[in-house]
């Protein structure tokens, strides 16, 4: 009888050390699993970071050349409204002038400045024509016309 209650016993014992065995087995593949995934996952968060910092440089790169762009563009456009008014205020200048030699007597003497006035207005008019408003250009156009007989181009 204690021959078959120790074999009864080692044969719970070694049911009860299988079942160990076979828990520790799926507890170490759960856990193993578990371990895995989280570094795969730790991994594709890195390669996540990564591929955003780059992202964010180039966005930088981007957004400093396209501020730079628009500091110049907006030192363009302010060159040019300079331009437009020293342009306008010279038209309105020679306009004056050539009102000025329209109503002095015609003198050879004058004459001469009148030339030289009329050839200063049309080397104004090809330099600046373009810095002037529509109606200031049709207005200096037409007192040129009217003082010369000539037309601008």
């Amino acid at each position: 009888m204690v021959e078959s209650q120790l074999g009864t016993t080692l044969v719970l014992l070694l049911c009860i050390v299988i079942t160990l065995v076979v828990s520790i087995g799926i507890y170490l593949k759960s856990f193993l699993e578990h371990r895995f995934n989280q570094l795969a996952q730790r991994h594709e968060l890195d390669a996540l970071t990564l591929e955003t910092q780059r992202g964010l440089q180039l966005l930088n790169r981007e957004n400093g050349h396209i501020v730079e762009r628009l500091g110049n563009l907006s030192q363009m456009s302010s060159e040019v409204l300079t331009e437009r008014m020293k342009a306008h205020q010279q038209a309105y200048h020679m306009w004056y002038q050539t009102l000025q030699l329209l109503r002095e007597s015609s003198k050879r003497r004058q004459r001469k400045e009148a030339k030289r006035h009329f050839d200063d207005c049309e080397a104004f008019w090809q330099a600046h024509c373009l810095y002037l408003d529509e109606e200031a250009r049709m207005a200096f156009r037409q007192s040129y016309q009217f003082t010369t007989g000539a037309s601008l181009g």
